[in-house]
């Protein structure tokens, strides 16, 4: 494995945690209007 594949990988999955994270709000927030 070379380093910058390591330091790419990384990024791809905080990309992928940060976006899954975007989601979650985004439909706690619809829910949330619903509700209300």
């Amino acid at each position: 494995m070379h380093t910058h594949t390591n330091r790419d990988y990384r990024m791809f999955r905080y990309n992928i945690k940060l976006s899954t994270l975007l989601q979650l709000v985004h439909l706690i927030t619809i829910c949330k209007k619903g509700l209300y």
